[in-house]
């Protein structure tokens, strides 16, 4: 496999975590936990998202789908409009990822409810994408693509690291509660209802 595709699938596996730990926090808040931990840890994974799946692995896919639209888009036509939505649902994403931000920083100032539903909303829509990229893109990328192919696009990313998964001084400072917890979801202290 192209260490492109071992990166992203790797980065599916610890975005499931932290959609986990997510998780969590809003059920801790559900049943009445109003700490500060838990929405330090929110504005955290928060953070995260927008540090990296937006800015790296969500383009990297993005440059993936255009190139299988290239081509099979005289072929398979259902297909390229199947990929065209899953590029659309990272726009998504970004929107629900922004709608949430907006719910936390109401959350201080009034009840948790509408941020707990628009966590709700924001993890099904999120393991959903993330199923169904693994599901049709990562197969076809692979079935198409040579490793060279990967590789290629792959260059245009290689100064990108991952701010919470790869050791960095960022991530001992920024992401230090959120490391503590993503250690605690690997002992196995904790189940999700989705693993990646």
């Amino acid at each position: 496999m192209s260490k492109l595709m071992t990166q992203l699938r790797t980065d599916h596996l610890n975005t499931c975590k932290l959609l986990c730990i997510l998780e969590k926090q809003m059920q801790a808040l559900q049943d009445g936990d109003n700490s500060d931990e838990s929405m330090l840890i929110i504005r955290e994974i928060l953070d995260y998202l927008q540090q990296y799946p937006q800015v790296c692995h969500h383009p990297r896919e993005e440059v993936i789908i255009d190139n299988l639209i290239d081509l099979i888009e005289n072929t398979d036509q259902a297909t390229c409009e199947k990929l065209q939505a899953i590029k659309g649902e990272h726009s998504r994403i970004e929107q629900l990822l922004h709608e949430l931000y907006q719910q936390v920083n109401l959350a201080v100032e009034s009840s948790y409810d509408g941020m707990i539903e628009q966590i709700r909303v924001f993890l099904d829509f999120y393991y959903n994408h993330l199923e169904t990229e693994e599901k049709l893109i990562f197969p076809l990328a692979m079935e198409l693509f040579s490793k060279t192919d990967l590789d290629e696009v792959d260059k245009h990313f290689s100064d990108v690291f991952d701010p919470l998964f790869t050791a960095h001084e960022e991530t001992e400072n920024h992401f230090r509660r959120l490391f503590k917890m993503i250690l605690a979801h690997d002992a196995g202290e904790f189940k999700c209802r989705k693993s990646a």
